[in-house]
């Protein structure tokens, strides 16, 4: 929103009011779930967008449902924060002995997510306007959508330490193609 805000100013810009269309991409799609897609979709929700974890056959979609601008920004963010991620954790594991192992990389990406999140506070008032709008959004393309919880790592120190991170967690501003992403459904 501050970055939206910042654009706008920028660029002399006013914010009006339409009835935007609703866009749904695929942005990344992966064997199975695990903590580095489910905390890059936390992240993305800072993006007022609505990820979606979506099962195939043998393989998982990350799905952005959201305005085409806001959609356009979360994919772009979704595919930095992909490769972005293993450059941290690597980084993180050369400055901290202790963070070694599967269930400790995985902690560490929760809380890459959890201190990136800690950075962005919009208004709340804004924020739950978006977020019924969103929530609208997404039942026109998935009424039977049910939220999923996973168990909480015990890794504190590795959780602690992707805090660390994700609380510097700048993301790079990319350069603007011309074609416009895949859409699988839009809405006028």
């Amino acid at each position: 929103a501050l970055k939206a805000k910042e654009l706008l100013e920028k660029h002399n810009l006013n914010i009006k009011e339409v009835d935007d269309e609703t866009v749904v991409i695929r942005t990344l799609e992966k064997k199975r779930s695990h903590a580095k897609l489910q905390s890059i979709a936390e992240i993305l929700r800072t993006f007022f967008v609505y990820p979606v974890l979506n099962h195939g056959k043998g393989i998982l979609y990350l799905e952005i449902i959201g305005d085409r601008t806001n959609v356009e920004a979360a994919d772009y963010v979704a595919q930095f924060l992909d490769k972005h991620f293993e450059i941290l954790w690597k980084e993180g594991k050369k400055k901290r002995s202790f963070l070694k192992g599967i269930a400790s990389k995985n902690a560490f990406f929760k809380g890459l997510a959890k201190g990136y999140q800690c950075q962005k506070k919009p208004s709340e008032r804004a924020l739950i306007r978006i977020e019924k709008d969103l929530i609208r959004r997404v039942q026109m393309y998935y009424p039977n959508l049910a939220a999923s919880r996973h168990n909480p790592l015990r890794f504190e120190n590795a959780i602690k330490a992707g805090e660390d991170y994700g609380k510097k967690l700048k993301i790079r501003e990319g350069i603007k193609k011309h074609s416009s992403p895949l859409l699988l459904w839009k809405n006028l």
